[in-house]
């Protein structure tokens, strides 16, 4: 699982299993943060955990498809959202948008704890896309590159929920 990963996001990875699978990864762009993401969902998923990947854009989603089918052979890989309609009792991994993540609300199927991986979480903190932070996802990774915003989100919002 960890021999891609490199010695900082080695220690990322392990602060995050450290505090009880739950945080926050901020690093530049193009540091390497999907790649502790996809360490992340590879142990959920070992552990038989759903996974939900909520993510800002129609592109995005797709890159993110593609690197979990490369990285999740064994797992069946869901999208969400511009017109993809997968459900998470049909998938091991759900990625979706933020806006379809908040109006669906793509729960993990019944009797199943799950991970839920927030990319560019920041943009997550205010109005109808805080729907889409789902507080019946026990474990929780926020990857961002930039941990600011104007308002009051990162402090009421964002680090309760990570």
């Amino acid at each position: 699982m960890n021999n891609y990963l490199y010695a900082w996001q080695l220690e990322a990875l392990s602060s995050w299993l450290r505090c009880g699978r739950s945080g926050i990864i901020e690093a530049v762009t193009g540091s390497g943060k999907t790649n502790v993401a996809i360490a992340a969902i590879q142990d959920a998923r070992r552990r038989g955990l759903f996974v939900l990947v909520v993510v800002p854009s129609r592109v995005l989603m797709e890159q993110w498809t593609k690197r979990l089918v490369e990285s999740l052979p064994d797992s069946r890989v869901g999208r969400l959202g511009d017109n993809f309609s997968d459900r998470s009792d049909d998938c091991d991994v759900l990625v979706t948008t933020r806006h379809s993540a908040s109006a669906k609300k793509p729960l993990p199927p019944d009797d199943m704890s799950g991970l839920i991986v927030a990319d560019e979480c920041h943009g997550f903190g205010g109005g109808v896309l805080r729907k889409s932070l789902l507080h019946e996802y026990e474990e929780r990774l926020g990857l961002t590159a930039t941990l600011e915003r104007s308002d009051d989100a990162v402090d009421k919002t964002l680090i309760p929920y990570f």
